[in-house]
């Protein structure tokens, strides 16, 4: 498959439990994939309950950048 894409963008529901409880719930959420990474679910800050989450050092790394959705 030569034309084959190697990036895959689209929209899920998902919802995200931190010990059994809910912390986020979008219906906007996206999920990305570049080739045989694992997918990326990215949810926006609106739907998520930022009282029930905490800053971490964790980061993420996106293998190709994306200049526009």
């Amino acid at each position: 498959m030569q034309n084959a894409s190697r990036i895959e963008l689209y929209p899920i529901s998902q919802q995200v439990h931190i010990d059994g409880e809910l912390s986020a719930n979008s219906k906007q959420a996206l999920a990305y994939r570049v080739l045989a990474y694992q997918p990326r679910h990215y949810i926006y800050c609106e739907d998520v309950w930022v009282d029930l989450v905490t800053v971490s050092e964790t980061t993420t790394f996106l293998p190709l950048h994306i200049a526009t959705l």
